[in-house]
């Protein structure tokens, strides 16, 4: 299992390049912005992913919202069943397949107190647990 970084969206943003730059690699509009008001839409998207021989099996995503006390402010648990994982055809090194499944999660800023907060991705399969995070600010 693996689990790329944390991608943001925000609308209404600001285009610094071609807005479809990246549509080919992520299917959102990546920004670097980490500071929002409470008006903004901003999206996260991470992509969990699973090689080998072997078919797709379910795993358990937990996304969570700490605020800069060390409070959790949301936390939802999600479960990605193997349906959800779209096969990519032999890019292993033995020419395996590839499974990946997208997962975008709209952060609830109307809800959030202002100030720095800290956005996790928790996903598990069996024993490995795999952790992604980034920080952003709410005005």
């Amino acid at each position: 299992m693996s689990l790329s970084g944390v991608v943001l969206n925000r609308a209404p943003g600001t285009l610094t390049g071609p807005a479809d730059a990246l549509a080919g690699v992520v299917p959102i509009v990546p920004t670097a912005d980490r500071d929002f008001s409470r008006a903004d839409r901003v999206e996260a998207f991470v992509r969990v992913c699973q090689g080998g021989a072997k078919p797709p099996v379910a795993q358990s995503l937990v996304i969570t919202i700490r605020n800069e006390q060390g409070g959790t402010d949301e936390r939802e648990r999600r479960t990605i069943e193997p349906g959800a994982f779209t096969t990519i055809e032999g890019v292993g090194a033995d020419r395996s397949p590839l499974y990946t499944a997208d997962v975008s999660y709209l952060l609830p800023l109307t809800g959030l107190a202002a100030g720095a907060h800290l956005l996790t991705f928790d996903a598990t399969s069996g024993a490995t647990v795999l952790t992604r995070a980034v920080r952003f600010v709410v005005r």
